[in-house]
């Protein structure tokens, strides 16, 4: 299955719960010729988990909001390497 959300591209699988979502990488964030990916995802079942990882994530002295995404709510992150991380809760159906 595959839909678009303005510049996004989303592609899941019918058998599992992968999904692939492709935009493209602002100029103001990548560096020219830059081939990196954008971010990677990680759905988690519900608001529930989402807030479970907000206490996980503060009690190891990292205080991150809860925020709103397209289609859902997420927590962004940057690993110490510098790659953006997202743990996302979908509240959107999309077809």
């Amino acid at each position: 299955d595959a839909w678009y959300l303005g510049e996004k591209a989303i592609l899941r699988h019918p058998d599992s719960d992968l999904e692939l979502v492709l935009q493209p990488r602002h100029a103001s964030t990548a560096a020219p010729n830059d081939s990196s990916f954008d971010h990677v995802a990680f759905r988690v079942r519900d608001r529930d988990d989402l807030e479970a990882w907000v206490t996980r994530l503060h009690t190891a002295g990292i205080d991150l909001p809860i925020t709103p995404a397209v289609g859902g709510v997420t927590i962004n992150i940057e690993d110490p390497d510098g790659h953006d991380l997202e743990l996302f809760v979908r509240t959107t159906s999309f077809s």
